[in-house]
């Protein structure tokens, strides 16, 4: 990735990390829920995920 201005045509996808996918069961979603669906967002012609806050 030589071109600083890469981010103007990419394609951005916002992950809100606590509403994307659960892995432990406990009703709220997680780091590792969301790196078991990495493929399936690749596949998506996604170049950048923008991860929302999680307080």
């Amino acid at each position: 990735m030589n071109d600083p201005f890469w981010y103007k045509t990419a394609v951005f996808y916002e992950l809100y990390i606590r509403a994307y996918q659960d892995s432990t069961g406990d009703g709220h979603g997680d780091f590792r829920g969301a790196i078991q669906h990495l493929d399936h967002i690749q596949s998506l012609g996604i170049d950048c995920i923008w991860i929302m806050p999680h307080y």
